[in-house]
């Protein structure tokens, strides 16, 4: 194909050919990874019904959104897992002992962040940007388990996992909040009016960029 790649590729989506151990940032497709995204179920698949990776980022970057925070931000949580399209969703556990993945995860993603977040920073305001994006999907990490995990058998574990101030952040009311935001994507709903998770995560990159 007239490449000088040493390694496999795989097909996206939309029909590219992309090689993920060595990427091309003109390959990276905001449609191919709201598709991945949208196809790829949190906590390894064992949550009580299907809860995508997308999902997830949409329901993040709409909470920092509601929360003030600038759009480069907002963008940056939307994004903050789009290297999971190309190289697959790996469990925390399982990832802490593979570096080399890490390291690769975080070439991609910062390959993404180039392409989409075009906005010269410094690396203090990098670092103050990844911060925000850890915290609130630790933040969301909480949220969901007690949303979509058998929850009530593993109180002890959680509790010594997040502090009474991750508990007090994410009361009741807004637990009710976001529930009415994952009705949306209602499971088998034919209403023509209700975007998929797919559209609904390009609709809201569109207007962030």
């Amino acid at each position: 194909m007239g490449n000088n790649k040493t390694t496999d590729w795989i097909q996206t989506f939309t029909g590219k050919m992309f090689w993920p151990l060595e990427p091309n940032k003109e390959d990276i497709c905001i449609e191919d990874i709201a598709h991945a995204l949208s196809n790829i179920c949190r906590f390894t698949g064992h949550c009580k019904e299907f809860y995508s990776v997308a999902k997830h980022s949409i329901l993040g970057a709409f909470w920092l959104e509601r929360s003030g925070y600038p759009k480069d931000i907002v963008l940056g949580f939307l994004l903050h897992d789009a290297s999971e399209a190309y190289l697959c969703d790996i469990p925390r556990p399982l990832k802490k002992a593979m570096p080399w993945y890490k390291r690769k995860e975080n070439e991609l993603l910062s390959l993404i962040y180039q392409k989409y977040i075009p906005v010269e920073k410094s690396i203090a305001e990098w670092e103050d940007l990844e911060n925000i994006i850890k915290r609130t999907d630790n933040d969301m990490l909480f949220w969901e388990a007690c949303e979509f995990m058998n929850y009530d058998e593993h109180v002890a574990v959680w509790k010594k996992t997040f502090s009474e101030e991750d508990f007090k952040r994410f009361h009741k009311s807004e637990y009710k909040y976001f529930r009415k935001y994952i009705d949306v994507w209602a499971n088998g709903s034919t209403l023509s009016t209700i975007p998929t998770t797919e559209d609904y995560f390009i609709r809201f990159f569109e207007r962030l960029k």
